[in-house]
C-alpha cells in the first residue's frame, strides 16, 4: 500500500539549506531594532581577510556574497577564475559568477572544500553548519552532530546556526537538545524566526510555551515585515488550532498568508486540506515564493497534474537535502501513478542514505520490492520492520503490504487475512482513510487473480471511498474503475 501524500501531522519546523541559499531566500536579514547585525559584520570581516591575504581561502569565503555589487567580491571572483593550482576545490559554470551546486560537484568534494576553509578559519560557525549539512546528507550522523555542536559553541546567538541546529537534532531524534538550543539563545527574546521554531518544537514535545503573549505581539506590532513573521504567525495559528481556538488561529493564518515563505505556505496548505479550510488561501501568490517546491508538489497532485508534481518533487529533494519526506512522496508518485518501481526504489534508497533506519522509507522500499517481484527480499524486510517499535499508521501499512505479498505468492486466504487485520486496526484507531485504502487494495489484488469474491469486496470498498482524501489513492481509484469498468 503506497505511502500517503498527505502527512498525518505537520509543524512549522525550520527547513535547512546551506548558508548561501538561506541568505538568498531572505531568511537571514536583520529584523527589529534589537537584532544583531551579524551578517553585515561578517561581510566586512571577510572583505578585510581578502584584502590582507589575497589567497584562495579568503576568495572562497567572499564568494557567498557574489550577488552583491561590491569591488572586493568581483575581484575575488576574478581571482578564482584565474586560479590554477587548487582546481579540486572550486568549479565554475559557464556563468562566470556562479558556482555549481553540491549535487553537480559531489558531496565529498564539497566537504573537502569546507574543511580546507575551516583549516584557516576554525572559528567560522557558519562553515561548521554547512559541513554538518553535508555530513547529514550522506548519513554521517556522528560527524554531522559533532560539526553542529562546534558551530553552536562558537555562536549560540546566530539565527542561521540555531535554526539549522534545531533541524539537525530533530532529524536525529535528539529533540530535547533542539529544545535546549532554542531556550538558551538570546534571540528568543526578539527574533520572530527563532520564536516560530520554539513554538513548533515545544508543541512537538508537549512543552509549555511561556512566551506566547510576546510572540503574538511580534506578529501584531507591525515592527516586522510580513515575510519575517510568516512562519511565526503560522506556528502560533497551528498551536491555537490544536488548543481548539479556531477563531484566534484563523486570525494568525490571515497574517501568515500575506507574504509567506515556502515553509509557511506549505503549512497553510496542509492545514487547509487536512484540518480546516483557511479563508483566502487561494490568494497566496505562489509565483513570488522562492523554493516553493513542497507546496507545488502537493498542489499538482490534487490537480492530478502528476508530470509537474514529480518535477517539483525532484526539485524539493534537491532543495531539502536532509529530509526524507520529498523522497517518499516522489517514490509514491513514481510507483502508484506511473508504475515505475525502479524509479520509486531509487528515490526511497536516496532517503535511506539520509536516514538508514527510517521506518517509513523501509516500508516504501518493501512496497517497491513486492511490485518488482522481489518477494523474498520484501518479506525479510517487512518481518524485520515489524519487530521494531512503529506507530499505528506504519503498522497498518505493514499489514496491508503483507497482504499484498501473500497474494503475489499465491496465498489468497492468508493475503485477505492480513488486509482485514490492517482494516480492523485502522478502524479501531479512527483512521478510516487507511481502512478504505486497505480494502481498495484488497479488491485490486482479488481482481488480479480473478477471485470469485472480487465484486463483493469492491462493493465494500466503494462504501468507504468517502473517507479517502489522499490525491494519489483517489487517482488510483479512478484509474482502476476506468480499467475494470466497475
Amino acid at each position: 500500500m503506497e505511502s500517503n501524500i498527505n502527512r498525518s501531522n505537520r509543524l512549522v519546523i525550520p527547513k535547512w539549506r546551506d548558508y548561501e541559499n538561506t541568505k538568498k531566500l531572505g531568511e537571514l536579514k536583520s529584523v527589529g531594532k534589537k537584532e544583531i547585525k551579524l551578517f553585515e559584520k561578517e561581510f566586512l570581516n571577510k572583505k578585510y581577510e581578502w584584502r590582507r591575504n589575497k589567497d584562495f581561502i579568503s576568495a572562497m569565503e567572499l564568494l557567498i556574497y557574489k550577488e552583491i555589487d561590491d569591488p572586493d567580491v568581483l575581484e575575488a571572483v576574478k581571482f578564482l577564475q584565474n586560479y590554477k593550482n587548487n582546481k579540486a576545490f572550486y568549479c565554475l559554470t559557464n556563468n562566470e559568477n556562479k558556482f555549481i551546486n553540491i549535487k553537480e560537484i559531489g558531496i565529498n568534494l564539497k566537504i573537502a572544500q569546507i574543511r580546507k576553509i575551516l583549516e584557516k578559519y576554525p572559528r567560522n560557525a557558519i562553515r561548521w553548519v554547512d559541513l554538518s549539512l553535508c555530513y547529514t546528507t550522506i548519513g554521517e550522523e556522528k560527524k554531522a552532530i559533532n560539526a553542529m555542536k562546534v558551530a553552536v559553541q562558537l555562536d549560540k546567538n546566530n539565527r542561521f546556526v540555531i535554526r539549522s541546529g534545531v533541524r539537525l537534532f530533530l532529524h536525529y531524534n535528539q529533540c530535547d537538545y533542539a529544545y535546549y538550543l532554542l531556550k538558551n539563545t538570546n534571540l528568543l527574546n526578539h527574533d520572530p524566526w527563532i520564536n516560530a521554531a520554539y513554538i513548533a518544537v515545544s508543541q512537538l514535545l508537549g512543552k509549555n510555551i511561556n512566551n506566547l503573549k510576546e510572540s503574538k505581539y511580534f506578529v501584531e506590532s507591525n515592527n516586522f515585515s510580513k515575510f519575517d513573521i510568516s512562519e511565526l504567525a503560522c506556528s502560533i495559528g497551528t498551536l491555537q488550532l490544536a488548543m481548539g481556538k479556531d477563531k484566534e488561529a484563523k486570525k494568525m493564518f490571515k497574517e501568515s498568508i500575506i507574504e509567506p515563505n515556502d515553509n509557511a505556505a506549505a503549512q497553510l496548505q496542509w492545514i487547509s486540506k487536512n484540518i480546516i479550510k483557511i479563508q483566502d488561501i487561494e490568494k497566496i501568490n505562489t509565483e513570488k515564493i522562492k523554493n516553493n517546491y513542497e507546496f507545488e508538489t502537493i498542489q499538482k497532485c490534487y490537480l492530478e497534474d502528476f508530470e509537474n508534481a514529480i518535477k517539483n518533487a525532484e526539485k524539493w529533494i534537491e532543495d531539502e537535502s536532509i529530509s526524507t519526506v520529498p523522497n517518499l512522496i516522489a517514490s509514491s508518485i513514481y510507483t502508484s501513478v506511473f508504475e515505475d518501481y525502479e524509479k520509486g526504489e531509487e528515490k526511497v534508497k536516496e532517503a535511506l542514505k539520509k536516514e538508514k533506519n527510517n521506518i517509513k522509507s523501509n516500508i516504501q522500499l518493501a512496497f517497491c520490492k513486492i511490485n518488482k517481484g522481489e518477494l523474498d527480499t520484501a518479506e525479510e524486510l517487512l518481518n524485520r520492520i515489524e519487530k521494531e517499535d512503529t506507530e499505528i499508521e506504519n503498522k497498518i501499512i505493514i499489514l496491508a503490504d503483507k497482504g499484498m505479498l501473500n497474494f503475489r505468492n499465491g496465498r489468497e486466504k492468508e493475503g485477505e487475512i492480513f488486509y482485514r487485520e490492517a482494516a480492523k486496526l485502522a478502524s479501531k484507531n479512527g483512521m478510516m482513510n487507511l481502512k478504505a485504502s486497505a480494502i481498495f487494495h484488497l479488491a485490486k489484488e482479488k481482481n488480479k487473480i480473478k477471485s470469485a469474491t472480487f465484486f463483493e469486496t469492491i462493493s465494500e470498498a466503494k462504501d468507504l471511498y468517502k473517507y479517502i482524501d489522499d490525491p494519489v489513492v483517489l487517482y488510483n481509484i479512478k484509474k482502476f474503475e476506468k480499467e475494470t469498468g466497475v
